[in-house]
């Protein structure tokens, strides 16, 4: 191989080895926001309890948390992107609570139509199969981030003119008001 090659195929290595981990930011509203994957992760990894994944599944799209209602389960691999603590082992803990450790639900099928799904496992072996009649836990996650939306400078700047508008009329109608004729 020549040293060109080499070097480019270590640093495409190193490129991909480095990438992934997410950047989870708490949102303040019981929700943590990861920027990596555009997705937002419940803060409370024991909201629903243990229970059997059509009740998890069932229970994570119902749910109306943070003022989104699409909600799911997690596949395999967007729990994997999460932490490089959670793949090695060691506990998630900040920013996320109750973490159990034990197994969560994910939404991938070990093969199609599968009575197996994988589970992330927080105590260390990452991905492991279970019977989706198994009671287990299970995290919510929601698509995109559900931050309070902040307003742009032009709905400000639209706001002003408006009040600057009403201002000036009121102010017109109150000097008519007060006007003597002569």
């Amino acid at each position: 191989m020549k040293p060109v090659h080499a070097i480019v195929l270590g640093s495409a290595f190193l490129l991909v080895a480095g990438a992934g981990h997410a950047e989870l930011i708490d949102r303040g509203n019981g929700t943590i926001y990861d920027s990596t994957q555009d997705i937002t992760w419940l803060k409370d990894w024991n909201l629903n309890g243990a229970k059997t994944f059509s009740e998890q599944l069932s229970w994570a799209e119902n749910l109306t948390f943070a003022g989104g209602s699409d909600w799911t389960l997690p596949t395999i691999s967007q729990y994997l992107n999460i932490s490089p603590d959670a793949v090695h082992g060691k506990k998630l803990g900040s920013p996320f609570t109750n973490v159990v450790l034990s197994e969560y639900f994910s939404t991938t099928e070990v093969a199609p139509g599968s009575i197996n799904v994988w589970t992330f496992s927080t105590n260390g072996v990452f991905a492991v199969k279970y019977l989706k009649g198994q009671r287990l836990y299970a995290v919510a996650i929601h698509p995109g981030d559900l931050a309070a939306a902040v307003p742009e400078p032009s709905t400000y700047a639209l706001a002003l003119v408006g009040l600057c508008i009403a201002l000036a009329r009121a102010k017109q109608k109150q000097g008519k008001k007060y006007m003597t004729p002569r």
